[in-house]
């Protein structure tokens, strides 16, 4: 996407503002829409209002980005355009960000064990921070993990400071000198630690964070008496991992809003279920199953990850470190994946349910976390996505064997039949292609409590019913081999619990 950085005034650059990181990561590799994108560093162009409203109005429409006015100057409701959307870090309306160089210090460090209990490097210049050195210095008498200064930016060096950042579970975050916004918070979030954020700017001023993020799950104080107690909650390695869930999540979400503003429309989201199984903390099987997805399309994953069941108590600490690792690699290894985390065991109905709500396509691929695409035999998705969105078809399933077994041709309608595609009443949860709306009518044959996986209730309704209603294929292009999924087994024959099925 092209972004028009616009400074009208002479000696004012146009980019390379740190606070530009952010934006230009939400924006990175959408395509370009009727809609014109323009990023303002705006502190020192508040007099240069009429030359920016005449060179956004060469636009029809626009979206307009404030940046780099943590004080404020810049008088937003002067800009005039009939069809605008306008954005402005430091006031609640767009996230800050991190840094430039936060995503590679991280990525060139790596996973990281959580060893340190918090960290702190950064200046003390007003009343809140000196409330935080006051309260960090007894709590830390040997001043292991906190490190202040007497300057912006001249603490430690980007190595070490993310090296720190990437081994600690807490990270108090004071305000900057005018807004509680810091680079300091959405360092902390992707290194997936907890950001302990303050609820009151150096000027008493409140209210930010609840309008920034209602959502939050990251503490906000009010004192910094209160902070010992939080640094030890931030200990729970589960707050952790749902704060890291709900940051990844909040930046599909902030994407998926600029892909709605500019008119940009995908056609396909994928949804992933993920649950515990006994090779976990390894996340090989899952790893397999989205490359085999990248192979074969960049769309949007939606990655469903459940709550234990109480028999898997025991396997908490395994699945916990599961967890973790799989946050890391959504946020940097794969691409454009959207965790959603579970605290309670909800099984494959109530996730999908979840899922659906965040699907913005018309089509949706479910694709369970042990049953990857083939990637040695070609896929047909232009056809594929023609027959699902013209109708002909409601749902298309990929086959795990090379041919129909024999025993299965019965649940054949060759009657039905299309090119490429075989008809048939038996439903499987196998790697399948669906219209978005059909899937939402499956899941509301489920109880609002469902509990079980979706195949074991659906396959009897979708025998029983009018195939009409149905149209449900499986994809079999011409020649011996149908096969386009393999099955890795992930719960190693281990047990369903049909019996604890709620339907």
């Amino acid at each position: 996407m092209k972004i028009n950085y616009l400074s009208t005034k002479e000696g004012t650059p146009a980019s390379g503002y740190w606070d530009m990181a952010f934006i230009e990561d939400i924006l990175r590799d959408l395509p370009d829409s009727e809609r014109a994108v323009f990023v303002i560093p705006a502190a020192y162009q508040g007099d240069m209002v009429p030359a920016i409203n005449a060179e956004i109005n060469k636009h029809d429409h626009v979206v307009v980005f404030i940046t780099s006015d943590e004080e404020h100057k810049f008088p937003t409701e002067q800009l005039r355009h009939p069809s605008m959307y306008v954005f402005e870090q430091y006031k609640a309306t767009f996230p800050l960000g991190y840094t430039p160089q936060t995503r590679s210090e991280l990525r060139k460090i790596g996973y990281q064990k959580k060893t340190l209990p918090y960290f702190y490097s950064g200046q003390i210049n007003h009343i809140r921070r000196q409330q935080l050195q006051d309260v960090l210095v007894k709590y830390d008498h040997g001043r292991q993990y906190f490190f202040p200064t007497d300057g912006f930016a001249k603490g430690m060096n980007p190595e070490g400071y993310f090296q720190m950042m990437s081994r600690a579970t807490a990270v108090p975050c004071p305000p900057g000198n005018v807004t509680q916004d810091s680079f300091r918070v959405y360092e902390a979030l992707e290194a997936g630690a907890v950001p302990i954020v303050d609820r009151f700017s150096a000027q008493g001023e409140g209210e930010y964070w609840e309008k920034m993020f209602p959502d939050a799950p990251f503490p906000i104080l009010s004192s910094y008496q209160e902070l010992p107690e939080l640094i030890e909650k931030c200990q729970d390695p589960m707050l952790r991992n749902k704060v890291f869930a709900w940051w990844i999540g909040k930046k599909m979400k902030l994407r998926q809003q600029m892909k709605d503003i500019l008119g940009i429309k995908e056609a396909l989201t994928i949804v992933v279920p993920t649950s515990y199984i006994p090779s976990h903390p390894n996340t090989t099987v899952i790893d397999q199953t989205i490359a085999s997805i990248r192979y074969h399309t960049g769309s949007d994953i939606i990655l469903t990850i459940d709550g234990l069941r109480d028999e898997h108590k025991e396997m908490s600490n395994d699945y916990t470190e599961y967890i973790r690792r799989l946050l890391w690699k959504c946020n940097f290894e794969y691409e454009n994946v959207h965790p959603i985390l579970f605290e309670k065991h909800t099984h494959q109905a109530g996730m999908m349910k979840k899922a659906l709500t965040q699907v913005h396509t018309d089509l949706v691929m479910y694709v369970e976390h042990d049953t990857p695409l083939v990637t040695d035999e070609p896929i047909d998705w232009e056809y594929i996505v023609k027959v699902l969105m013209q109708g002909d078809a409601h749902a298309i399933r990929f086959h795990f064997e090379a041919r129909i077994p024999e025993e299965h041709k019965y649940m054949m309608l060759p009657e039905h039949d299309m090119p490429y595609l075989q008809a048939t009443i038996q439903w499987s949860q196998r790697p399948h292609i669906v219209r978005t709306n059909f899937y939402r009518g499956i899941m509301q044959l489920f109880s609002d409590n469902a509990d079980c996986f979706i195949e074991d209730f659906i396959h009897g309704k979708c025998a029983e019913g009018d195939w009409n209603d149905w149209k449900l294929f499986i994809y079999s292009p011409p020649g011996n081999n149908i096969k386009r999924s393999l099955n890795l087994d992930g719960r190693a024959g281990g047990a369903k619990y049909d019996d604890k099925q709620i339907w």
